[in-house]
């Protein structure tokens, strides 16, 4: 009989740490969510990245870290950094138009014409963003002379409206889940931080 009981509670516990586990991982996710927060309050995107990352290998489905983590990469110019968050992110939510060209513009400058070619062809039909959609419109008329001249020759244009633009709710579809940040860009008065949702187009 007490070993029965014995076996019960340690089946019993065996069973409860899995889910203390996710709880602990989940606080764990807000309370870097909340880091990420104030860190790009403070204009300081360097120190949210390594943040982000630790989200998303706590949680590789979560969308917004994934979306948030490309887009500050790709807004410090490591395209090929960018790319794998950004990938990721329109895997679970494939209709993020904004994701979409990024990823599309990172692709080409990594040298990847090829497939960018069809994420920039995309984006241009949907994104309802216009500074996006300039931009996914230069990058495909570029597309014969794979340098970086048309993304530095038009960035400014992007620029510091880019920072205003937060992971918004996409109009069709389901709702998706709260983002943490706005996109920032280099200029320092344009790394402005809301809580929004998703990017998308």
């Amino acid at each position: 009989m007490q070993v029965r009981c014995l076996l019960t509670k340690v089946v019993c516990a065996a069973l409860l740490v899995p889910l203390l586990t996710a709880q602990d991982k989940q606080q764990k996710i807000v309370t870097l969510e909340q880091q990420v927060q104030e860190h790009l309050q403070q204009q300081q995107p360097q120190l949210a990245i390594p943040l982000l990352r630790e989200i998303v290998s706590l949680d590789p489905k979560n969308v917004n870290g994934q979306a948030n983590l490309g887009v500050l990469l790709f807004f410090q110019d490591k395209f090929a950094d960018a790319i794998p968050p950004l990938r990721a992110a329109l895997s679970d939510q494939p209709n993020l138009w904004r994701i979409e060209a990024l990823l599309g513009i990172a692709e080409k400058r990594t040298g990847d014409s090829r497939g960018a070619q069809s994420r920039l062809e995309q984006a241009f039909a949907n994104v309802d963003d216009p500074k996006i959609k300039l931009q996914a419109g230069l990058e495909l008329a570029m597309r014969s002379r794979p340098t970086e001249t048309a993304w530095h020759a038009t960035r400014p244009h992007l620029g510091r409206r880019e920072g205003d633009h937060a992971h918004r709710s996409h109009e069709e579809g389901p709702s998706p889940k709260r983002a943490i940040a706005r996109s920032p860009t280099e200029s320092t008065a344009s790394r402005r931080v809301t809580t929004s949702s998703v990017w998308s187009g």
